[in-house]
């Protein structure tokens, strides 16, 4: 019996040395397999970087041929290729404003002395004089100074400047001079403001010599 205990304990021991030696012997192992993983893996990483080089050309050259332009200006400096292509195209001097057209009748009103709203018969001779325009074309974003270049071109066989004549308005029966706030200019969308629905009168600082004298007699007898 007692030869039975001592081979027990023997196969045991031996058991016991078996493992502890194969605990201590796994790391070495391990270690040496990724040693050796990162080793065989070495090679083939320098040889996929060679022939991604060879098959693209990598890293490409300053001197290799390309229909592209250099996006750098002349120093040196970053230029996007859209700044670049706008640049070509060339640079605005100026955001113009957009165009806001208006149809407006315009009257001419000839004598400094005028001061009723033409109707009827006197309307009809200024009509035909050319005195008043029907369906004039109006640009509300004009300024004062390019309105009244606009009026002078439209009455320039009768007006002798852009400074010989005066803003009007009408008030009922009335003509009155236009009068605005200190630096507010008479451009165009004030000027069509004041007139609402109506004409834009514009009256002549000097009299205005005609052949027909009929206006002004029909002008004479208007204001009784």
């Amino acid at each position: 019996m007692q030869i039975f205990l001592e081979m027990a304990e023997n196969q045991i021991s031996d058991i016991v040395r078996r493992v502890v030696s194969s605990l201590r012997n796994l790391p070495e192992s391990s270690e040496a397999g990724e040693s050796s993983s990162r080793n065989s893996s070495r090679p083939n990483n320098t040889s996929v970087d060679q022939e991604l080089g060879q098959r693209f050309q990598l890293p490409r050259v300053q001197g290799s041929s390309s229909s592209r332009p250099s996006p750098r200006g002349g120093n040196g400096r970053f230029v996007p290729y859209t700044t670049a292509a706008r640049n070509k195209r060339g640079k605005t001097k100026g955001k113009q404003p957009a165009a806001e057209l208006i149809i407006k009748d315009v009257c001419l009103l000839p004598s400094p002395d005028w001061c009723q709203v033409p109707k009827r018969q006197v309307k009809e001779n200024l009509v035909r004089q050319n005195f008043f325009i029907d369906a004039w074309t109006l640009d509300k974003a004009w300024s004062e100074e390019q309105l009244r270049n606009e009026l002078c071109q439209l009455f320039k066989d009768k007006l002798l400047g852009e400074s010989n004549f005066e803003f009007v308005k009408s008030v009922g029966n009335t003509i009155s001079k236009v009068k605005l706030p200190n630096g507010q200019e008479a451009n165009a969308r004030i000027i069509k403001h004041i007139s609402g629905t109506g004409p834009i009168y514009i009256r002549s600082l000097s009299k205005i010599e005609d052949d027909d004298e009929v206006i002004y007699v029909f002008s004479i007898l208007s204001i009784f």
